[in-house]
């Protein structure tokens, strides 16, 4: 049930900014995502268990509205958001 959750938070993230570049996505979702002592179970993340964890829609709604556009990584690079 992992895509229709992801699905719903990419649909979020390009309501907030429609220009969203494919990389930029992924790495808004790979940088957020949250860890515990379940996703760590089946060894170290990503994996094809968990993936990278667990989507936190919240943290990348938060990151979406801190990452720098005008780096010269073309906007992938992610400031830390406190939780």
């Amino acid at each position: 049930m992992a895509c229709p959750h992801v699905a719903g938070v990419v649909a979020l993230m390009l309501q907030r900014d429609a220009g969203l570049h494919p990389a930029k996505v992924l790495s808004l979702l790979t940088g957020t995502a949250r860890t515990d002592s379940y996703t760590r179970s089946n060894g170290d993340l990503p994996n094809n268990y968990w993936g990278y964890g667990k989507v936190d829609a919240l943290a990348v709604m938060k990151a979406l509205m801190v990452t720098d556009s005008d780096s010269d990584d073309g906007g992938c690079f992610i400031r830390a958001v406190a939780r």
